[in-house]
């Protein structure tokens, strides 16, 4: 995970770059800030999980740690953090599932999926025939949080 600084004037260049986050992360797939900017999200495609990280500018290089590690997502792609700030969703690309985590008292600490995931496959049969088309990559919700919008690679 990458940090690039860019002139905006004339013709957005890159002044600067370096490496932003690096510990514990294994392809990264997918990046979110919480809504009071306190923390950014990184999916880990090769280690099936998604690592927290505290939005510290005087704390925040290739070896920060994690502050959390949400676990049991079959190769996280798109994630996104409610507009609440209450929930963060990880779209599965190894599954047609979307898995929902609730912050609780904060997110420091490592913890598993809620059991109340959302599911897009639409029976068992064509979950098996379609899994690798039918996988969500990314997933937006509406400030309700009722509404779920997903890409993937169905046509």
């Amino acid at each position: 995970v990458w940090r690039y600084v860019l002139d905006r004037v004339p013709d957005d260049r890159v002044v600067s770059y370096e490496a932003l986050l690096g510990a514990e992360v294994n392809v990264p797939d997918g990046v979110a800030v919480s809504p009071d900017g306190s923390v950014i999200a990184v999916s880990s495609h090769e280690t099936n999980d998604v690592l927290l990280y505290r939005d510290d500018p005087f704390d925040l290089h290739e070896q920060t740690p994690p502050i959390a590690r949400l676990r049991g997502v079959s190769s996280p792609h798109g994630i996104a953090f409610a507009t609440n700030g209450e929930y963060l969703f990880a779209a599965s690309a190894g599954r047609p599932v979307i898995h929902v985590f609730a912050r609780g008292a904060g997110w420091d600490g490592d913890r598993d999926s809620d059991p109340s995931r959302l599911s897009l496959a639409r029976n068992d049969s064509t979950y098996a025939t379609t899994m690798d088309q039918n996988t969500a990559r990314n997933a937006v919700y509406s400030q309700d949080i009722r509404t779920t919008i997903t890409t993937s690679d169905e046509k």
